[in-house]
């Protein structure tokens, strides 16, 4: 994540995930995703997708289409 023009490392969460703070919902494992385990990270992204955190992100996104328009 860069902050203030500084590179932070992030950490996976307990679950190994990394969450994007830009994208909510944008959940992937670390570990899996370099290995090739294309099932665990799809899973992984999936659950992301479903969470509420996406979907409050992707409604805020349409309302502002919609006031865009």
């Amino acid at each position: 994540m860069l902050r203030e023009g500084v590179y932070e490392e992030r950490q996976p969460d307990e679950h190994g995930a990394l969450k994007s703070e830009v994208f909510p919902g944008l959940w992937l494992p670390p570990d899996a995703l370099l290995s090739g385990e294309m099932p665990q990270t799809l899973e992984v992204l999936q659950q992301g997708i479903a969470s509420q955190e996406h979907k409050t992100f992707t409604a805020a996104l349409t309302r502002r289409r919609k006031e865009a328009k």
